[in-house]
């Protein structure tokens, strides 16, 4: 084993590997479609409609930026106790991101092999390389500091029935994190074959649980976002009322019919959509009279 030279190839053959893997992401891609697919029926919005670009690019700013992990204060959320802390969101975003330059380390070893004609191994200053170890040094850190908030979080506020789902999403990237370091780092020694295995039993487990694991919260998420984002609109102009400016809150004309009103003029809060409904009377322009 000790003359393998870091070659993986020689362990499992390029074609294998190209063929477990990529049918492995066609079943990912295929499973998340159907899952978006049905989510968009079950909120009741055509693609059509709802997959503009402007709805899409508020979103996923909205998602890429965790918008909704600053809190109120722009400062951070009471996780994992009362205290506002940002370490929530930027331990998901060492994860996230982590995870992005990993994949796009794929992508490059990919171009390098099929477009190129570039045979692995590639130097360590070539972009596989670089960003796969960036990646996955922040995917480590960032599930390892998610891991660690879950265990300090107040039990009062802990989803049970969903911790064991969180818990084994983080170890698996965890994992995919630290054994692809492992494997780059003693890749020419005896370890190569076993470390490979390792690191390639663990990915392919992540690829195949990915449609059915914590994984596709991102993908719902900003499905979710996107359509926040086509609501907005309509949420903050009712009957020609923009509750976001200058909005007051008062009894109408009954004394029981709330509403809000704006330079003299009024829309009842039943018109207005949920979530709008809150925000209204949780925005610090409002006051009663």
């Amino acid at each position: 084993m000790h003359d393998l030279n870091g070659q993986f190839y020689a362990i499992f053959p390029h074609g294998v590997l190209a063929t477990v893997f990529g049918l492995a992401a066609l079943w990912v891609v295929l499973a998340m479609v159907m899952g978006f697919r049905n989510f968009l029926q079950d909120v009741g919005e055509k693609p059509s409609l709802l997959l503009s670009w402007t709805h899409v690019r508020q979103g996923l700013s909205d998602a890429f930026s965790l918008k909704y992990l600053h809190g109120n204060v722009k400062t951070g959320c009471t996780y994992p106790d009362d205290n506002i802390s940002p370490w929530r969101r930027r331990f998901h975003h060492l994860t996230f991101y982590g995870f992005m330059l990993c994949f796009a380390a794929t992508v490059f070893g990919t171009i390098f092999h099929y477009v190129l004609g570039w045979q692995a191994p590639y130097a360590f200053f070539s972009l596989p390389k670089l960003t796969g170890t960036i990646g996955g040094i922040s995917l480590a850190l960032g599930t390892a500091g998610q891991f660690w908030l879950k265990r300090k979080a107040d039990p009062d506020i802990r989803n049970i029935s969903q911790m064991g789902m969180d818990y084994a999403f983080i170890v698996q990237l965890f994992l995919a994190a630290v054994t692809g370091l492992a494997l780059m780092a003693f890749r020419e020694t005896a370890a190569l074959a076993p470390l490979l295995v390792i690191h390639l039993a663990v990915i392919l487990s992540l690829f195949i649980t990915m449609p059915f694991g914590k994984f596709v919260h991102g993908l719902y998420r900003s499905g979710a976002l996107i359509k926040y984002a086509k609501e907005q609109p309509a949420a903050t102009d009712v009957g020609g009322l923009n509750y976001n400016k200058g909005l007051i809150f008062r009894q109408v004309e009954n004394n029981q019919t709330e509403g809000c009103s704006a330079n003299g003029r009024t829309a009842k809060m039943k018109d207005l959509p949920f979530k709008s409904q809150i925000q209204f009377y949780a925005s610090y322009h409002c006051r009663p009279i």
